[in-house]
């Protein structure tokens, strides 16, 4: 499965939340989260963004229209905690091939070491090397290397989950 992180680290870099215009866009008022990771309200999407809350702001899975799909940090914390607040959840619905190059972003960004060179081209004669270059002078970041693949899902105007 894809992190929520990652996920939501795409979404803000192509301005693109995937938030329906033909649907209810999200529920405000007051939430619930339970300590068994259930929500008050029904969710229609697999995915939710919460804003409002002291302890819970992010990207969540849904398990089911109202249990979310627990998140562990390395620290050993899980989100989303117990408690009630009165914000917005928004219901996001990216496309499988959108969540397809998110899990390549992942791949790609546990896989590369960011303080190596990488060498591209080797000459003998003379002993002459080509080193990756990205924007940056270091090694090619995501946005660089996924550039192309998320152009399509790329929205000019830009989308604010607030």
């Amino acid at each position: 499965m894809v992190s929520e992180n990652t996920i939501f680290t795409v979404m803000r870099e192509v301005c693109n939340y995937f938030i329906r215009r033909d649907d209810i866009r999200c529920y405000e008022g007051t939430v619930t989260i339970d300590d068994d990771f259930t929500l008050s309200i029904d969710v229609p999407s697999p995915y939710i963004i919460i804003r409002g809350s002291k302890k819970n702001d992010g990207l969540y899975y849904m398990e089911t229209d109202r249990k979310v799909h627990p998140i562990v940090f390395e620290e050993g914390d899980v989100h989303p905690v117990e408690e009630t607040f009165t914000g917005r959840v928004w219901f996001s619905y990216p496309t499988q091939d959108f969540l397809e190059v998110c899990k390549n972003i992942g791949k790609y960004e546990e896989s590369v070491d960011f303080s190596a060179r990488p060498v591209v081209a080797e000459k003998f004669g003379a002993s002459e090397r080509s080193y990756a270059k990205g924007i940056s002078g270091g090694s090619i970041s995501w946005q660089e290397n996924f550039g192309t693949a998320l152009r399509s899902y790329r929205k000019n105007m830009f989308e604010e989950i607030w």
